[in-house]
């Protein structure tokens, strides 16, 4: 991931994205960092086709905001200052690319020359895919969520086991027994 600072002043910073924690297929990335004026920071994140972008920025000062500007496009898909939660942002982004996320001040604030500090944390996940034995019917729902009997500790990602309906006598109830 690259940063790129965008400065009216002759100032070059350069800052990394550090991975905070990797986990069940999401990357979360947290960068600290300082804007003043009509500064912006941005942020490049490369974002393939249905993975998911969740963004939150923290700042004690209540006029810094972001905006999400999908690749080749100077349009915000988000922009922070619009929004009733202005400090996140949570996406399942379709169009693959380059998005750029942009740190800014309010222009009342900017206007000022004040500084502000701030963290922003980038999280990008990917949804795991169903495996094709979890849809008997092939209408892309897994057959768990119609029948209501869905379990969080399974993964759906993996092969659904066997299930084998066996008969001991003709008075017993059916057992089930699953096969792997």
């Amino acid at each position: 991931m690259a940063l790129i600072l965008k400065t009216k002043l002759a100032i070059v910073a350069i800052l990394f994205l550090l991975p905070l924690s990797l986990f069940s297929s999401e990357v979360v990335f947290k960068n600290t960092g300082t804007i003043k004026g009509y500064n912006s920071v941005d942020y490049k994140v490369n974002i393939q086709s249905g993975q998911k972008l969740r963004v939150d920025l923290k700042s004690l000062n209540r006029f810094v905001y972001f905006n999400v500007n999908p690749p080749s496009c100077e349009s915000s898909i988000f922009v922070g200052q619009n929004m009733a939660e202005p400090d996140r942002f949570e996406s399942k982004l379709l169009k693959p690319g380059e998005y750029v996320i942009r740190v800014y001040f309010m222009r009342n604030e900017a206007r000022r020359e004040h500084i502000a500090k701030f963290d922003l944390y980038i999280a990008i996940s990917t949804e795991a895919k169903m495996h094709t034995s979890w849809d008997t019917d092939k209408d892309g729902i897994n057959d768990c969520e119609k029948d209501g009997i869905c379990d969080h500790t399974v993964d759906y990602s993996l092969q659904r086991k066997k299930k084998l309906n066996i008969k001991k006598n003709k008075y017993d109830k059916i057992n089930d027994i699953f096969i792997k």
